[in-house]
C-alpha cells in the first residue's frame, strides 16, 4: 500500500486567510516581564516527573553527576557532560578556604588582632549627607567587598534550588560555577601575595592621592598556576572521549574511571 500527497498552495493560503488574525495585546516592557516570569513558573512546576540524569544540588559542586547529550546503542557510544574534576574539585577548596578566612579574621578583630597587616587607605562613605572617615586594609577590602561579591553571585544563583521540587540538573549549577571559579582565583591570589594593585582607578581632580603599590605574586605564583593550568589540561584531555567523542575509549575502559558507582 502507497499513500500519495498533493500540495495545493493556492488552496492552503485560501485557508489561511480565513482565519481570523489576532492582534498582540499593547503591553509595556513591565507587564511583559512579569507575564514571561510567570509562564517560566508555571512551566517549570510541571516538571516534576523523574529522570535517570536528573541530580541534587547537594551533588553540583562536586561534579558528581553528569548529563547524557547523545547516545548510540548498538555500536555502545555516548556524548556526555561532565565537569573538568580538577578544575570543579579546586572551586570547592577556594570557596571553603574562602570562608575560613573570612571567620578567622572576625575571630581575630574581635580578639583586637589583625592578622592582614599591610599598607593601610583611608576611606570615607557617605551616608544620609553624613561623610564617615575610616581606615581600612587594602587587602581586607579586596577580600571582603571583590571576593565577597563573587561569593555572593555563587550563593545567589545555587542556594535557591534546594527549594525547588522540579527536575533539577547539573548545567544548573553552571553560572555559579563561574562564580566560583573567580572566588577560588582570588583566594590563589590571597595565598600566594599580600599585595595588590592600588589604587586601580584613574585619581580625578577631587581625589586623594594615595600611595601606589603593585602585585607581586613571586616566581612560586608563576610555577603554582602553570601547574595548576598542566594539570587541568591533563584531565580535560583525559575526558575529552566522554565529552566531546574524540576516539580514546571503549566501553571497559569507561567503566574502569568510573569514581563514584551509581
Amino acid at each position: 500500500m502507497s499513500w500519495s500527497c498533493i500540495l495545493d498552495p493556492e488552496g492552503l493560503d485560501n485557508r489561511l486567510d480565513d482565519q481570523p488574525q489576532k492582534q498582540p495585546k499593547s503591553m509595556n516592557f513591565f507587564r511583559k516581564f512579569g507575564e514571561l516570569q510567570l509562564l517560566m513558573m508555571h512551566h517549570n512546576a510541571g516538571l516534576t516527573a523523574s529522570h535517570p540524569y536528573a541530580s541534587t544540588p547537594i551533588n553540583w559542586p562536586f561534579s558528581l553527576t553528569g548529563i547524557s547529550f547523545w547516545t548510540e546503542n548498538e555500536p555502545q557510544k555516548q556524548i556526555y557532560l561532565i565537569g573538568n574534576l580538577i578544575g570543579w574539585w579546586a572551586c570547592v577548596v577556594g570557596l571553603s578556604i574562602y570562608i575560613g578566612i573570612l571567620g578567622a579574621d572576625l575571630i581575630a578583630r574581635r580578639r583586637n588582632l589583625d592578622p592582614i597587616p599591610e599598607r593601610k587607605y583611608r576611606c570615607s562613605v557617605t551616608f544620609f549627607d553624613e561623610t564617615l572617615n575610616c581606615v581600612m586594609s587594602a587587602v581586607r577590602n579586596r577580600l571582603w567587598n571583590n571576593s565577597g561579591f563573587f561569593m555572593l553571585v555563587w550563593g545567589v544563583h545555587y542556594l535557591p534550588f534546594f527549594l525547588f521540587s522540579r527536575q533539577l540538573f547539573i548545567h544548573h549549577y553552571l553560572p555559579s560555577h563561574l562564580a566560583s571559579a573567580l572566588v577560588a582565583g582570588s583566594v590563589l591570589s590571597f595565598v600566594l601575595s599580600d599585595t595588590i594593585n592600588y589604587p586601580i582607578s584613574i585619581p580625578g581632580p577631587k581625589t586623594r592621592r594615595q600611595p601606589t603599590q603593585f602585585a607581586d605574586v613571586g616566581t612560586k605564583g608563576v610555577v603554582i598556576t602553570a601547574v595548576l593550568g598542566f594539570v587541568m589540561f591533563f584531565m580535560f584531555s583525559f575526558i575529552a572521549p566522554l565529552t566531546y567523542g574524540t576516539p580514546g575509549w571503549g566501553p571497559s575502559l569507561s567503566i574502569c574511571v568510573k569514581l563514584v558507582a551509581q
